[in-house]
């Protein structure tokens, strides 16, 4: 099937857009329908250009950092990848966003990383000058049941934002 056309990234899907992605797997969904809002982020000025995006929009820009790194690279990148800039705020709009998803299950999950990044915090502040990476998923275990667990749920979670957006087409579609 041939990707929906939406070669400005910067607009919201027309209708028959997100209808046509409708046929989609979950995930390719839902990284059809994040380049839009990846496009609304880049494209717009100002301070906060995240605050300007639908609720839906947002929830869903918060879920992608959150995702793109976790089913990848794993909770210790994740938090990595974020020490830097305001990891606490990041990981509370990215717990909204599973909030407004109904996505308990990784709710619980990124609350448990919360905690166990919290053991770990001296380790990321000890290796803030290098790119230490590596020595920081090396040296934190505690996140690898965790990574398990979330891509356990992980197609749960897909299957649910997805039927999410496409109820409330209207915080995603112009």
């Amino acid at each position: 099937m041939a990707k929906a056309d939406n070669t400005d990234n910067s607009q919201k899907l027309s209708a028959d857009q997100l209808n046509a992605l409708s046929e989609y797997s979950s995930r390719e969904f839902l990284q059809e329908i994040y380049k839009p809002i990846k496009g609304i982020v880049k494209k717009k000025s100002g301070e906060n250009p995240v605050s300007q995006l639908s609720n839906g929009q947002r929830a869903l820009y918060y879920f992608n950092l959150l995702d793109t790194i976790v089913s990848k690279e794993g909770f210790g990148i994740f938090y990595w990848e974020y020490y830097w800039e305001d990891v606490e705020l990041t990981v509370k709009n990215i717990k909204e966003s599973l909030l407004y998803f109904k996505c308990m299950e990784l709710f619980e999950i990124v609350a448990q990383s919360e905690k166990i990044f919290k053991e770990y915090e001296h380790l990321y502040e000890s290796n803030k000058w290098i790119d230490n990476s590596v020595a920081i998923d090396k040296n934190t275990p505690k996140f690898d049941d965790l990574d398990d667990k979330y891509m356990k749920h992980a197609i749960d979670g897909y299957n649910r934002i997805k039927d999410v957006v496409l109820f409330n087409e209207n915080e995603f579609c112009e």
